[in-house]
C-alpha cells in the first residue's frame, strides 16, 4: 500500500519540488508582512490546501492518461488497497506541505528576525480534516467517472467561492440573533467538544465515502 503512495511522490516530484519553492516564497512574504501573530497560519492552510489538490489532480491525471488502473489491476494487490493508498496519499501530501511551509517560516523567521507563528498543531488538523473531506467525497465520483470529474468539481468550486459567501450571509440574516449568538457562546465554551464532534463526524463522513470507493472501484471493469 505504501509502494502506491511512493509511486504517486515519483510520478508528482517536479510539483513537489515547484511546492518547496513556491512554499519558501509564501512564507518570506507572510514573515515580512508582520512582526508579531498569526498571519503564517493563514498562508499555510493556503498554501497546504493548493499544493495537495494540485499533487492529487496532477497524479490522478497522470494515472489516467497512462492507463496505469489496468496496471494495477493486473497485479496481486487487492483492489481495497489501492483505493485506501488514494486517501492514504492525501494524509501524506497534507503532512508532506505543512511541514515544509512550517520549515520554510522557521527559516524566514529567523533571516528577517521576526515572531510569526511557524506552525500550529490545531491549524494542521483542521488542514488535514478539510483535505480529507474535500478528496473524500470526491473519490467515489472519481473511481466511477475518472479524472475528468475532478476538472468539473474544480469548475464547480470556483462557482462555489462566488456563492457562498452571499449564501451564509442571507442564512446568518435569517437566523435569530439571540439563538445564534448563544450557539457561538457554546462553541466558545465547549471548543474540546465542539472539535469532537465535527472530528468525528468527519472520520464518519471519509470512512464511508472510502467503503463506498473501495465497492465502486471493485465492481468497476476497466475496458
Amino acid at each position: 500500500m505504501f509502494n502506491l503512495v511512493l509511486k504517486d511522490f515519483k510520478i508528482i516530484k517536479r510539483i513537489m519540488i515547484f511546492g518547496c519553492i513556491y512554499g519558501f516564497i509564501l512564507a518570506f512574504m507572510g514573515a515580512k508582512s508582520i512582526k508579531e501573530g498569526n498571519l503564517n497560519q493563514g498562508f499555510a492552510v493556503f498554501y497546504t490546501l493548493f499544493m495537495t489538490y494540485f499533487s492529487i489532480l496532477y497524479a490522478n491525471s497522470y494515472d489516467e492518461k497512462n492507463k496505469a488502473n489496468f496496471f494495477l489491476r493486473s497485479l496481486p494487490v487487492p483492489k481495497g488497497d489501492i483505493v485506501i493508498s488514494k486517501y492514504l496519499a492525501i494524509a501524506v501530501y497534507t503532512v508532506f506541505y505543512y511541514v515544509i511551509f512550517a520549515a520554510a517560516a522557521l527559516i524566514s523567521n529567523a533571516v528577517l528576525s521576526v515572531n510569526s507563528t511557524a506552525y500550529d498543531i490545531k491549524i494542521f488538523i483542521i488542514i488535514l480534516i478539510i483535505n480529507l473531506l474535500v478528496f473524500g467525497i470526491q473519490y467515489p465520483f472519481y473511481f466511477k467517472y475518472g479524472s475528468k470529474f475532478l476538472h468539473i468539481f474544480r469548475i464547480i468550486g470556483f462557482l462555489l467561492i462566488f456563492i457562498l459567501p452571499n449564501a451564509i450571509n442571507k442564512i446568518i440574516k435569517s437566523v435569530d440573533k439571540e439563538n445564534l449568538i448563544g450557539i457561538l457562546n457554546w462553541i466558545n465554551e465547549n471548543q474540546q467538544i465542539f472539535t469532537l464532534i465535527l472530528t468525528l463526524m468527519a472520520a464518519v463522513i471519509i470512512l464511508v465515502t472510502m467503503l463506498l470507493s473501495i465497492r465502486i472501484y471493485s465492481n468497476k471493469d476497466l475496458v
